[in-house]
């Protein structure tokens, strides 16, 4: 007789719900398979991703192993085992690729050929930040950190906020500070990261722009927005961003003109209205320019 050992297990786990030790049962259950790499998910018995991300299950070896997975912060704990300068004690350095580490030289990356070059890294876990630390979420959410304590499951951790923002492609950057009594941020611990520098400008500049900015010395953010110079900054950094906007279009719409061999005039023409004239000649007709003379409206009502 053929057992089919991954029905069974499945049926065992659905079994115990209803039990009094159900939870009990169901948690040995979920214990068990998760030394094998395994879990149960739709009734199947699937591979389970680790709950620190850094960690992969080897077939061979039959345990949790560290890896260098892509996108996954890791923590230098020894550098003598590699060239002077390219890691630095405690700090946090990115994956680009698998098995892959970005170094201090921005010019060249460090390639892990085998586990035991990695015994000076450990992988990053939200329990190394600090007061203060930009965090991401899920990819589409930047928190500075207050502090944070265990969720309601064993992969799962609760995140209190000093504020953060929500990024969505394609839609308005959107920054929240937390209200007195409001629920902390609930999530799974394999979807946090240390935010990279990149993050860590735009949270600052999209602070800076809610009228924010970090005091260091009280720990906490510090609203500016009342001050004029502040206000002064805000304009001028929108005027800027304008300014640049308006010369990169124009930029492009002469290059199109250029290209389609067309030219573009400037002025008032006699049917009234200012405006912009195209014509697609590679020599404008001889009444060009009277039509778009800048006649003045008294000899324009006189000719009328």
């Amino acid at each position: 007789m053929e057992i089919n050992n991954e029905k069974f297990i499945c049926s065992l786990y659905e079994s115990v719900l209803g039990r009094v030790d159900g939870k009990l049962m169901r948690s040995t259950i979920d214990y068990a398979l998760a030394e094998q790499g395994l879990c149960i998910r739709n009734n199947k018995l699937e591979r389970k991703e680790s709950s620190i991300p850094g960690y992969e299950y080897d077939e061979i070896q039959r345990k949790w192993v560290l890896k260098i997975i892509k996108d996954v912060a890791y923590i230098c704990t020894s550098n003598k085992d590699y060239p002077e300068g390219l890691f630095y004690v405690n700090q946090i350095y990115f994956s680009s690729a698998d098995n892959v580490l970005q170094t201090n030289n921005k010019n060249k990356d460090w390639y892990f050929f085998d586990q035991d070059t990695l015994k000076g890294f450990r992988p990053w876990t939200i329990d190394d930040a600090k007061h203060g630390d930009i965090i991401s979420i899920s990819g589409n959410k930047l928190v500075m950190r207050n502090t944070h304590f265990k969720g309601t499951s064993v992969d799962t951790v609760c995140i209190v906020p000093i504020c953060y923002l929500v990024v969505r492609t394609g839609y308005e950057t959107r920054f929240e500070r937390p209200e007195k009594g409001q629920a902390p941020l609930e999530c799974k611990t394999n979807t946090i990261r240390p935010a990279t520098e990149e993050q860590k400008a735009l949270f600052y500049k999209i602070l800076f722009e809610n009228g924010y900015v970090w005091d260091g010395t009280k720990k906490d953010i510090t609203c500016v927005s009342h001050l004029a110079s502040f206000q002064n900054a805000i304009n001028n950094r929108k005027n800027k961003k304008r300014e640049e906007e308006i010369h990169q279009l124009r930029n492009q719409i002469m290059d199109l003109l250029t290209e389609h061999k067309c030219h573009l005039e400037i002025g008032t023409s006699k049917i009234g209205g200012d405006g912009i004239y195209v014509c697609a000649c590679e020599k404008h007709p001889m009444d060009w320019d009277e039509r778009l003379c800048n006649i003045n409206r008294q000899e324009y009502k006189k000719n009328k």
